[in-house]
């Protein structure tokens, strides 16, 4: 068995905690903190049954008041009464939601709740993997916004019910509520959940982070109003349960000097380097820019993202979303990719690259951050194979019939006049109302060999930096 460690509050102002897995002392600890103040990690694991916490006063703080408080849950392998009516509460901006389960099993009339507050108020999102209900709806998952009765913003007792975006909680808190059928069921999912807050180094206790979210979030773990936190080492390893590439697309990067971040295209820290964002005194100019979309050749991005000692007063760190690239793809969670850099090249629609999925309402918000004048647009390919699917360009940022540049639909032909906008920003809208998955059209090369080609795909410029030309690394 092990044992799942929750923070409720934290306040050592002139003390150190240690939290050892067993009674050994000497071995690293799970979780350690001098002069910890309000910055909570989120839940996190024993390896065994059994764990030591540690709570030292430190020479010469004086005696300010030093507090906290700890919850644990038992990770038991039997069954056991004790997991049949529980509740766990999280004061963390980031964290993931696990059920807790004998053997893969959900005792029956079992209640689990998880009470999640976020520090800011602001809003929580909320993604889901590894989700596996059954076929016969008995296990019961409901999200409350705010409280227990507030508005209901998911219920789902269905392998179907899995949400195919994000979830929102507008108010910065919500209770998550698993209810147990009238017998033992096997199941398993996970909820994944992000803030704009200010998160214990950045949101992860273990390193690397593993993202297994078809699409989530990802950021230095400072609020964005407030400048980068210093001495931060951080890692994520971004491998999505379905099987596909990734896409990173950074929305904003501001960076001081020393400090760097590197997006490997594989697994682990090894291999090519898609994005070198290194930041010395001499290129201190990229620090502010943002690089195009990255995606992997395989399924994985490893990014490791540091800084050094030095307290930032500018700078305010980095914020991206990435997606999962396969057949019936939804793309980013929210339903919209923000394209804050100057200039990007053969931007798709969410999908695997030769086919989109039917029934989608996609948005692109192209907002380049230190562009000038308007914004350009080049197909280099376009097939829309349904009356019903329609891609539209609109001028600016509102979606209104008077700033429709261009509008496309039930098309082979790939445009080739470029379309540019009269403002510094354009809002691009793909519509696919259709049922069915759209086939990608087959291409004979000359050497014979098939080539399948996607539905469409554009590129984009604007008078602005850009990091490289515009190409990654």
């Amino acid at each position: 068995s092990s044992i799942q460690l929750v923070f409720q509050t934290m306040m050592l102002r002139s003390a150190a905690i240690n939290i050892y897995d067993t009674s050994a002392i000497s071995s690293a600890p799970l979780y350690s903190c001098v002069l910890c103040l309000d910055v909570m990690p989120p839940a996190f694991y024993s390896t065994s049954g059994s764990v030591t916490v540690s709570i030292i006063g430190v020479s010469g703080a004086g005696f300010l008041t030093s507090t906290f408080s700890l919850q644990y849950i038992s990770q038991p392998t039997l069954r056991t009464p004790g997991l049949s009516n529980i509740t766990i509460s999280s004061n963390s901006g980031y964290g993931k939601i696990v059920p807790q389960l004998v053997g893969g099993v959900l005792i029956s009339k079992s209640i689990q709740r998880w009470r999640i507050k976020q520090p800011t108020a602001g809003i929580l999102t909320f993604s889901f993997s590894k989700f596996s209900f059954g076929p016969i709806c008995s296990a019961t998952l409901r999200i409350f916004d705010n409280y227990i009765g507030g508005n209901i913003i998911y219920s789902g007792c269905l392998q179907s019910d899995v949400p195919k975006n994000w979830i929102y909680s507008y108010t910065g808190k919500a209770v998550i509520i698993l209810t147990g059928g009238i017998f033992d069921q096997e199941m398993d999912f996970r909820i994944t959940f992000s803030s704009d807050a200010e998160l214990y180094k950045c949101g992860s206790l273990l390193q690397p982070d593993i993202l297994s979210d078809k699409s989530m979030v990802i950021s230095d773990g400072s609020y964005s109003l407030n400048d980068m936190r210093r001495s931060q080492s951080c890692v994520w390893q971004i491998t999505p349960e379905t099987l596909g590439s990734v896409t990173l697309f950074f929305t904003f990067i501001s960076l001081k000097i020393g400090s760097s971040v590197v997006v490997y295209d594989n697994n682990i820290a090894q291999g090519n380097i898609l994005y070198n964002g290194v930041i010395s005194v001499k290129d201190s100019s990229y620090s502010l820019i943002v690089p195009p979309p990255i995606t992997s050749t395989g399924r994985s991005l490893y990014v490791i993202y540091t800084t050094n000692n030095f307290p930032s007063t500018t700078f305010k760190g980095f914020k991206g979303v990435y997606q999962s690239n396969y057949v019936g793809s939804n793309g980013v969670g929210s339903g919209q990719t923000i394209l804050s850099m100057s200039c990007a090249f053969d931007i798709i629609p969410p999908g695997n690259g030769m086919s989109y999925t039917q029934g989608m309402n996609y948005t692109w918000s192209v907002q380049p951050l230190y562009s000038t004048g308007g914004i350009t647009f080049v197909f280099s390919q376009l097939m829309l194979v349904n009356s019903t699917d329609v891609l539209t360009i609109y001028d600016g940022n509102l979606i209104l019939p008077s700033n429709i540049l261009a509008q496309y639909s039930n098309t082979l032909q790939t445009p080739h006049k470029w379309v540019t906008t009269k403002s510094s920003a354009a809002t691009i809208v793909f519509s696919s109302t259709s049922t069915s998955t759209s086939t990608s059209t087959k291409i004979q090369k000359s050497s014979g060999n098939s080539n399948f080609m996607g539905n469409f795909k554009f590129s984009y410029f604007s008078n602005g930096p850009s990091y490289h030309c515009g190409f990654p690394v």
